[in-house]
């Protein structure tokens, strides 16, 4: 039987991780940009305690489009879905590389104010 090789936080009934989760990005709520929510998915899964330090940080942050890539390393080799699209080609397929660690952008009150000078000061 096809065995999935997606990593195990991703398959496994962690609740507790799951709940985690949310919890952090519900503190990232209104300082973070992204394009895709995918990219805050794969930011947890493959660095959990830098996701966890940006999650309370005062500061705007941008994630970055390789974030998500995790999700298209795995979907490229198979998700061990049933009657997944495309299996029989998928399971030969190496692994694609994907980031684990991640350079933030991060955009804090001060430097916006220290950047800033008032016209006539």
């Amino acid at each position: 039987p096809f065995r999935p090789a997606i990593p195990h936080v991703i398959i496994s009934n962690d609740k507790f991780g799951f709940i985690e989760f949310l919890d952090y990005r519900e503190r990232l709520q209104g300082h973070v940009n992204c394009f895709d929510e995918l990219e805050i998915c794969g930011w947890y899964l493959n660095d959990r305690e830098q996701f966890k330090e940006y999650a309370d940080a005062d500061a705007m942050i941008s994630t970055s489009p390789n974030m998500g890539t995790i999700f298209d390393a795995y979907y490229h080799v198979g998700l061990g879905f049933k009657d997944e699209f495309d299996i029989e080609y998928k399971r030969d397929y190496p692994l694609l590389e994907y980031p684990r660690e991640f350079e933030m952008n991060v955009i804090r009150g001060y430097d916006v104010t220290s950047a800033y000078t008032v016209p006539g000061t």
